[in-house]
């Protein structure tokens, strides 16, 4: 009875009619993501969002595609796929092996050993000499699209080995796309983060105004800071307005610099697994605290924020 509901449930996920409906879900979860704004609940995009739909907000907040491709439901469909993606393979590669085994003994078959094991036996005209009947099965296979060579007094067609591993390899590639998309979206993160000229600001969780993070993301291997040299509100390159444009640099834990340079649209920043994109720009103000004698004992720089 459990060999029997077992072999029913591996069946069943190796279905080429459940991949197709777990592709169809993605695939629909993803184009809704692109509709549905992303981000956390305090976003201003998503507040806008929430209020042009109060009726469907609810169950888009409830299945999470306000954070699409990080929620439980996109997870638990691309990790089902790919269980469904590597029973499938796995039994691919079971037939190439057999396949492949079956080509190998007949790439090595003598007359001996056609005549002791063979499938198909075709009668001949005894008066016809061995020769003419190679010739004539030559032709005829010829006409069906099999290339075939002769070899002694045998007349050989083999496929080559590579061939029956196509399949396979497909399959088991695929399965490595959809785990590094999984690992991926678990690890990922990302967020708005505001940071003045001049300032520097550590690439933790605290710097982060809005933050998105997958569930296996950890911040104790993340050692950088984020600095922003200088902005040009009027940046020309290639005779083109680029805009508000900052000078960002990326600095390790020890402060050095990992690499700098300007940021603006379709002119990302990118070290390593980090890739920086301006998003919006506004005001900062330097806040002093002094004490009766007129000495500063705290300074804090702050965002300004316009509705």
């Amino acid at each position: 009875m459990i060999r029997s509901a077992w072999r029913g449930g591996v069946r069943f996920l190796a279905s080429a009619g459940f991949a197709t409906w777990l592709l169809a879900i993605v695939g629909v979860w993803s184009m809704l993501a692109t509709v549905i704004p992303q981000g956390g609940a305090s976003d201003p995009k998503v507040t806008a969002w929430a209020l042009a739909y109060p009726l469907a907000e609810p169950v888009v907040r409830a299945i999470g595609l306000h954070q699409a491709f990080t929620s439980l439901v996109f997870t638990a469909c691309v990790l089902a796929l790919a269980v469904c993606t590597a029973l499938c393979a796995w039994q691919r590669t079971k037939v190439a092996i057999g396949r492949a085994r079956t080509l190998r003994k007949a790439a090595v078959a003598d007359e001996r050993s056609l005549t002791e094991s063979h499938d198909l036996e075709v009668a001949c005209d005894p008066a016809s000499s061995r020769s003419k009947v190679l010739s004539i099965a030559s032709q005829t296979l010829g006409h069906l699209g099999i290339r075939t060579k002769r070899r002694d007094d045998l007349l050989i067609s083999v496929s080559p080995a590579w061939s029956v591993w196509g399949s396979p390899v497909f399959h088991w590639a695929l399965l490595a796309l959809i785990m590094a998309l999984l690992v991926g979206n678990l690890q990922r993160s990302a967020g708005l983060m505001g940071v003045a000229v001049g300032q520097t600001k550590v690439d933790a969780a605290q710097s982060y105004g809005n933050l998105h993070t997958g569930l296996s993301h950890d911040w104790r291997r993340v050692h950088r800071s984020i600095r922003v040299d200088a902005s040009d509100l009027d940046f020309k390159t290639g005779g083109i307005d680029r805009g508000p444009t900052p000078t960002v640099t990326v600095l390790d834990g020890a402060g050095r610099v990992i690499k700098k340079q300007r940021v603006y649209l379709n002119m990302t920043l990118k070290t390593g697994s980090l890739t920086i994109y301006p998003s919006d720009y506004g005001l900062s103000a330097d806040v002093s605290i002094l004490d009766t004698s007129g000495v500063e004992t705290g300074r804090s720089t702050q965002m300004v924020d316009f509705s």
